[in-house]
């Protein structure tokens, strides 16, 4: 592919000043206009078939004939540039005519430039459109210095900071098939290493809602939603009058003005999460986005205009929630639409952390993986992130706390360990398994899989222990502390649950299980000689029990004891999650194996303090990258985001348990149904992995295409695949 092609740009006649895109060793970034590059072209008649291969880096859109190329939304899939670069084809032939055609690019910058996804900053295109001809001969159109350029009105553009466009300088028609680009410059030609090229399974994104603003107060807009994409603006007022869109997703405590508070400082032109149009005096005026993207639920407007109108376009890739659940509690139902709303809007062909801060990272996909895997059709999407990990690995096995990213400073050794890091390709091919019965992705990474456990063996001692180094985050996002758990257990629970995947995965692909399951253990032994010489386990956080429980650290006798005390701490603390992310994603496989499935309904719905419930409460509606996220008197107030998908794994709790849906080994047809009647809820309906369950006050219904064991009241049913309906 591109074997003809050659990389061009284009060398703006208007520089802007350099800034600092991502810190102290990031690339820093000449900010200059986002530049056209075309190229007209005469065809001898209609093709039969014609296919555009393109790449644009850093973001791009493409344009056939005066129209954007169907169906290339931010088209530009993140990258490692010196290694595998990720291009898109796109069916073209009814785009193009007999005679004159014009094929054209604007390229803009990424948020930071290529500091994620490797050390090049300039824009740049490399494309090959291939035409047939009914007659069977072909045409091949491919980049090169033949192509022009010319400054587009867009004077500013960087992923989640925003646009900056002056209506002014429009240049009319400009990709237009008759238009005259005399005047424009020659492309200029940029020389790249040798990179390998290939496509993506993933679905591309696309526009996927739209909701009306209303106006809440002067100048300030609500679209009801909190979201990513951008606000499509149709506005009058004079020509020079700048008007500038702030976006965020809360508001200050006056409810007048958007909180900017935590947005990044220093940026051009003062822009984060910001766009900014000078107008050209045409009314109705109407500016859609082509690069930038945001996270929001309000938008603010600052400057002077006569009439303005709104609309939130609501942008991601485009995969859809295959699973279904509702229940007449309305809390629960609120939480689980916050789930589904961040897992959706958080993905940006990777999984960002937050629409307004779009740094993919790993730990975050890990925490949500299952959700992700279990509830969406989403196998094509983490299948991709694996092989970005597969790019983003450097020579000693370990991973970068972005993917995909080459640059040093994402090998923070704090974001590094079993806890954050390289595990999330475990718990990838883990769950493929798991729901899919689909062995092919361990055997694709397996050999991914083993570095990665040659770097967690270079980081513990000879016990196989790791110890109290920085290569874990704690129990990330706790309500006591950011790293209140320990880190030597936290990177333990999972380097184990690591090595049992390991050793699971091998057996069934014919692969000796042994070394897995001998080193499993010893780090069990390593830590209860560490942590239990006498036989007792002194916590420090209700997390450490919680992991250490699920992850079989403990021996059996002692269970009912350890789970007695979690349950203690629940108690002590008012009902409330006060522990961060991984005691979340493990509570309730340890608390509704004991019998406290109650108890864990009544923390998810308990309203009087931090926690799920108070978010839904309190009417957000996506999930919040902390509970405290308003902490009154600290710095980095408005730093967190409310639209954080990393939370969603409480859903698990709603499926698995509420509905009973279990899904414990799809490929065995390990399936159990067992719904967890609790009081508030009385009527509840569900659809996971194809099986239905419904029940009310007077009957379940259970319609299953596999064979299943079904437990209710403590008697055990083995059922074939069917409808069935029991009373209750």
């Amino acid at each position: 592919m591109f074997e003809k092609s050659k990389w061009i740009g284009y060398a703006s006649k208007k520089p802007g000043p350099v800034i600092d895109v991502h810190g102290k060793d990031a690339n820093d970034v000449l900010s200059t206009p986002a530049p056209y590059i075309a190229k007209s072209f005469t065809l001898k008649e209609k093709p039969a078939k014609a296919i555009l291969n393109i790449f644009g880096y850093g973001d791009a859109a493409y344009f056939l004939n005066g129209k954007r190329v169907p169906d290339s939304i931010r088209p530009t899939y993140p990258s490692i540039m010196d290694k595998t670069i990720i291009y898109n084809t796109y069916n073209v032939t009814d785009e193009l005519n007999s005679g004159k055609n014009r094929l054209g690019a604007i390229l803009g910058s990424l948020r930071a430039n290529g500091s994620h996804y490797g050390a090049y900053n300039p824009l740049m295109l490399i494309l090959e459109l291939n035409i047939e001809y009914s007659d069977g001969s072909v045409e091949t159109i491919v980049s090169d210095e033949s192509f022009k350029g010319i400054d587009s009105p867009i004077l500013f553009t960087g992923t989640t900071y925003g646009e900056r466009y002056d209506a002014r300088l429009e240049i009319p028609d400009w990709c237009d098939a008759d238009f005259d680009d005399s005047d424009w410059d020659n492309a200029i030609l940029i020389t790249m290493p040798k990179v390998n090229f290939r496509t993506t399974d993933c679905p591309r994104k696309r526009i996927i809602a739209e909701h009306k603003f209303v106006e809440i107060a002067p100048n300030l807009f609500d679209c009801g939603i909190t979201t990513s994409g951008y606000a499509r603006v149709k506005i009058t007022g004079k020509s020079g009058n700048l008007i500038k869109l702030n976006y965020s997703e809360r508001l200050l405590p006056d409810g007048k003005h958007v909180d900017r508070s935590g947005m990044v400082k220093g940026r051009y032109p003062d822009m984060y999460n910001s766009d900014e149009y000078i107008l050209d005096g045409t009314p109705n005026k109407v500016f859609e986005q082509y690069m930038a993207y945001h996270g929001f639920r309000y938008v603010e407007v600052i400057g002077d205009y006569d009439e303005i109108e709104l609309t939130a376009v609501t942008v991601h890739t485009d995969f859809k929630e295959t699973a279904h659940f509702e229940c007449d509690n309305d809390i629960i139902n609120k939480i689980h639409f916050a789930c589904v709303n961040s897992v959706l809007t958080c993905c940006q062909d990777v999984f960002d952390d937050n629409p307004k801060r779009d740094a993919p990272w790993i730990g975050d996909t890990m925490l949500s993986s299952e959700v992700i895997l279990s509830e969406f059709n989403s196998k094509e999407i983490l299948i991709e992130n694996a092989k970005q990990c597969h790019d983003s690995m450097n020579e000693e096995g370990q991973l970068p706390y972005v993917v995909p990213s080459v640059a040093t400073w994402a090998f923070s050794k704090r974001f590094s360990g079993p806890d954050w890091g390289n595990s999330v390709v475990f718990q990838t091919v883990w769950w493929m398994y798991k729901y899919y019965g689909d062995l092919e992705p361990f055997k694709e990474f397996r050999n991914d899989l083993e570095r990665s456990l040659e770097f967690f063996a270079s980081i513990a001692d000879e016990d196989g222990y790791i110890g109290d180094g920085d290569y874990a985050t704690g129990d990330w996002s706790s309500l006591h502390g950011l790293v209140e758990a320990r880190n030597d257990i936290m990177s333990n629970v999972y380097y184990k649950w690591d090595l049992e995947i390991m050793a699971e995965l091998s057996e069934l692909c014919g692969y000796d299980r042994t070394s897995y399951d001998k080193l499993a253990e010893k780090i069990k032994t390593a830590f209860r000689t560490r942590y239990m010489p006498d036989g007792i386990f002194e916590e420090v956080s209700v997390a450490e029990l919680i992991t250490l429980a699920a992850r079989g650290f403990f021996e059996k006798e002692e269970m009912p004891d350890i789970v007695e005390r979690i349950v203690k701490h629940f108690k002590d603390d008012n009902y409330l999650i006060t522990f961060g992310v991984h005691g979340i994603k493990m509570m309730s496989e340890v608390l509704c194996e004991y019998g406290y499935g109650q108890l864990l309904f009544d923390v998810i719905t308990n309203a009087d303090g931090l926690g799920y419930a108070k978010n839904a409460v309190d009417g957000l509606t996506a999930l919040t990258e902390r509970f405290d996220y308003d902490r009154e008197g600290h710095p980095e107030d408005g730093a967190f985001s409310l639209n954080h998908h990393f939370f969603c794994m409480v859903d698990t709790f709603f499926y698995r348990r509420l509905a009973g849906i279990m899904i414990n080994d799809f490929a065995s047809g390990d399936i159990v149904i067992s719904p967890l009647f609790v009081k508030g809820i009385n009527k509840l309906k569900a659809e996971f992995c194809k099986i239905k369950v419904s029940y009310d006050e007077s009957e379940i219904k259970i319609s299953s295409p596999y064979d299943f064991k079904l437990i209710i009241d403590g008697e055990t049913k083995v059922l074939s695949a069917g409808d069935y309906t029991f009373s209750r």
